[in-house]
């Protein structure tokens, strides 16, 4: 059931000061006769007429406040190879608040992050293919015949790891960094 704001259930009273049988306020808003007759109820047991706001609710109260998505939203965005548990023993670490992995994964998709896969890049920077091109410049014209290469070393090109942990929880694709 969809609660209803304060202004429909003004306009419900109204309708009922005027007159109006529970029947008629439904056909004309399409609201349900059991929320109509509830309001009803409620107003007239009401000392206050003027407060038809929604009392407290009963239940668990929220560990998922507007400050700690901000703090979930703020430790996510934009960082790599930080997944939502580690999050969550962080927030816990400094008593922002005790929450599971998933309250902090609900709360970053209710912030409006996504996770996305970072894209496979060369490790090479733009500094690293500069002066490789000098030094390839400056010794085109040694003889390579008469040196000895005896260490032998696997470079990797591209990141090793799981691409599957890679991931990045941003806004849009255009935030993911290269």
């Amino acid at each position: 059931m969809s609660r209803k704001t304060t202004a429909d259930r003004w306009a419900v009273i109204s309708w009922h000061k005027e007159g109006l049988t529970v029947a008629d306020i439904s056909r004309k808003t399409g609201f349900d006769r059991r929320f109509i007759s509830r309001w009803i109820k409620k107003f007239e047991n009401i000392a206050d007429s003027a407060d038809v706001e929604e009392g407290s609710r009963t239940g668990r109260p929220r560990k998922r406040t507007p400050s700690v998505e901000k703090a979930v939203e703020k430790k996510m965005r934009g960082k790599r190879r930080r997944s939502s548990r580690v999050i969550a023993r962080q927030l816990k670490r400094q008593r922002i608040a005790d929450i599971s992995f998933m309250t902090v994964q609900r709360a970053a998709h209710h912030s409006g992050l996504r996770p996305f896969r970072c894209p496979k890049t060369s490790r090479l920077t733009e500094k690293h293919k500069q002066s490789r091109l000098q030094f390839a410049k400056a010794n085109s014209k040694k003889d390579w015949s008469l040196v000895v290469f005896s260490d032998e070393h696997k470079f990797q090109q591209y990141k090793g790891g799981n691409p599957t942990h890679d991931q990045v929880w941003a806004k849009s694709k255009s935030e993911v960094p290269g």
